[in-house]
């Protein structure tokens, strides 16, 4: 896990090499144990340290965080034994190991223990392909300096970040946003296509596009090229399983099915343990993590697994509150209980959320959308204090496996779309179980709302402050398909929802510079998982049904059969009030975002949204809005 920047150039002189180091400095953070570049010129040749002035055509520099091979033979950039091929790279190859065995096998010559020198053999012995074999998460440049040709390449998910920018000098990329800030031209504006995705659908990193003109983030699954006279190739190593129709459930398959899925989460799991240093949990005390941490538990208490660290015991971190209905304690308790884990807790604040607010939002390179994102940030904070590098989260498993309130609608409003009374009767008769008459009620209601095709109500009354110039003619920005679970889940978990927390889990953890390692994405796992029928999902009205069964007898059964869910839950309304101050402060008399909305007095807009629930998460997004546009230096 580190930072990634650097450039390659077809037309002119290339940068001066100070400027590489201004990127690098803008991700000290990803990386804190070390720094290095290495500059080419036209010959083809690298170097280190060069003076001022030069034609540098290319420029590679890294910000380390040492995980696997703490020595210096894992300093980047690295390159091949001749040199003809270099590498930055940011993330984990979790199957490195075997790799290296089948390369070894080919005759390739390794010179460290680093998974990064794996990319390098793997890219001379099979050019592209090699990135179908990865199993891990990564964002990575690789520059052939005899060629003076660049490839960019990101993981099938998109977990670590990769942006670039074309000029007509060449092609500049980085890990963060900020990292673009520094360069001397073209000065990047605000997107507003992009604000308005975000403002009003809560949308992140579902497009190319990003907050800032001309900067595109790579897709996740996707390599682009560009060769040394600017012809700029793109492509994708990996395609998801088309959406299954509703099928029928056996009782045999959904036990077969559960076993499968308990094998991959586990070999997952085992991968993600690999590492030179400490590697920790994040346990909410919800179903996905506490089953990452008891699977965890397991294999460290088995031991003798390749690459794995062993040590006094695994740690795991919780954010706790003294409110009842966001405190999750009791439940992260009987994990605790059951793994006997060290057990680490912190309190996010209200009064810390807006202490901390700039800081946050210059982490996350743009507006964060609900405070929840604190409570990770928090956490995070917590970790690295504890001596802790690495974690393993439970991030993935809503999007894959039909966790939330909308993937039971959406399932509700297909069966009854194709006529099929018995199964939507034993949905709601067993959601009425689970949830009461009341529950059911109200579900029903919104299975309604799809089916009259009505918008959520939140989008529709954001939408109605932004100027008409921003929103265009009947722009509906991204819609998700909520009448068909299977479609919904592809498009949560590969466009539109689990970008969103990808983007808030990276920028989290490495502001600390930990990192965060997310099991239920291993991409076996999300081939299977994508490939379910409907009701392997969802069935008798519980949400995530096969995995419930699939960790019964792993983890506490309070924990598998919770009838609530509350993820990175916070006193909501309480900590959007505690900020009413802030949002004046921020908002009046007239922010930078002015011109992007009607609104004409923002003081009494700011005393309108502080009224409602609606207002007050209109408030906070606006003021992040604000807040990254003042740090950034840019406006619309």
């Amino acid at each position: 896990m580190c930072g990634l920047g650097g450039w390659s150039c077809w037309s002119g002189a290339g940068p001066e090499p100070a400027l590489l180091k201004r990127m690098m400095d803008q991700v000290a953070h990803r990386g804190p144990d070390g720094e290095d570049y290495r500059f080419f010129g036209p010959e083809g040749t690298a170097q280190e340290s060069p003076g001022a002035g030069g034609r540098w055509l290319a420029g590679l520099g890294h910000r380390r965080l040492a995980i696997v091979d703490l020595s210096p033979t894992g300093v980047q950039p690295m390159s091949n034994e001749d040199g003809s091929l270099w590498l930055v790279f940011n993330g984990e190859i979790y199957n490195h190991l075997e790799l290296r065995e089948e390369l070894e096998g080919l005759g390739h010559v390794f010179t460290s223990r680093a998974d990064s020198e794996v990319i390098l053999h793997g890219f001379e012995a099979w050019g592209l392909e090699t990135l179908t074999r990865f199993n891990g998460m990564f964002a990575l440049a690789l520059y052939d300096p005899g060629q003076r040709s660049l490839v960019l390449a990101r993981d099938r998910l998109g977990i670590k970040p990769l942006y670039y920018l074309e000029t007509g000098q060449g092609l500049f990329f980085a890990s963060e946003l900020k990292q673009f800030l520094v360069l001397p031209e073209p000065n990047p504006a605000l997107e507003v296509t992009a604000v308005r995705d975000f403002l009003v659908h809560g949308a992140l990193d579902h497009t190319a596009r990003t907050f800032l003109t001309g900067v595109s983030q790579l897709e996740p699954a996707s390599w682009l090229t560009a060769d040394g006279s600017g012809r700029i190739a793109r492509g994708s190593f990996h395609a998801w399983p088309e959406p299954p129709a509703l099928g029928r459930v056996s009782p045999g398959q959904r036990a077969r099915s559960a076993a499968r899925l308990l094998d991959l989460l586990d070999d997952s799991v085992g991968l993600r343990l690999r590492a030179d240093v400490p590697v920790g949990s994040c346990l909410s005390g919800g179903l996905d993590s506490s089953g990452v941490v008891c699977l965890a538990a397991e294999r460290l208490k088995a031991g003798g697994q390749r690459g794995v660290r062993t040590g006094p015991g695994q740690h795991v971190f919780t954010a706790a509150y003294d409110h009842p209905a966001a405190d999750e304690r009791r439940f992260a308790g009987l994990v605790r209980d059951l793994t006997q884990t060290r057990h680490h807790l912190v309190f996010p604040m209200a009064q810390g959320l807006y202490a901390d607010l700039e800081r946050l939002v210059w982490h996350q390179d743009g507006p964060v959308e609900t405070p929840s994102v604190y409570a990770q940030y928090k956490v995070m904070e917590l970790v690295a204090q504890e001596g802790i590098k690495v974690t393993l989260d439970g991030q993935g498993a809503d999007e894959l496996l039909g966790g939330y309130a909308g993937h039971l609608n959406a399932y509700l409003a297909q069966l009854l779309r194709a006529g099929r009374a018995v199964e939507l009767g034993g949905e709601l008769i067993g959601l009425a179980g689970r949830t009461g008459l009341k529950g059911a009620a109200l579900q029903a209601l919104d299975v309604a709302a799809i089916l009259l095709k009505r918008e959520p109500r939140q989008a529709a009354w954001h939408a109605q402050w932004l100027d008409p110039g921003v929103t265009g003619p009947g722009d509906r920005g991204p819609l998700r398909c909520r009448d068909n679970l299977s479609r919904r889940l592809l498009e949560d978990a590969t466009r539109l929802n689990l970008p969103r927390l990808l983007h808030y889990a990276d920028r989290n953890s490495m502001a600390f510079g930990v990192e965060a390692r997310v099991p239920y994405l291993d991409h076996r796992l999300a081939d299977f998982a994508l490939s379910l029928k409907p009701g392997l999902r969802i069935h008798r009205g519980w949400n995530k049904h096969l995995l419930r069964l699939a960790l019964s007898g792993k983890v506490p059964p309070e924990v598998a059969w919770r009838k609530d869910k509350l993820g990175f839950a916070v006193p909501l309304k309480e900590w959007y009030l505690a900020g009413a101050s802030f949002f004046r402060e921020t908002l009046t008399p007239r922010p930078l975002i002015a011109p992007l909305f009607r609104v004409r007095d923002w003081a009494s807009h700011v005393e309108e949204g502080l009224k409602t629930d609606r207002g007050l998460n209109w408030l906070w997004m606006l003021s992040n809005l604000e807040t990254w546009c003042r740090l950034a230096g840019v406006s619309p």
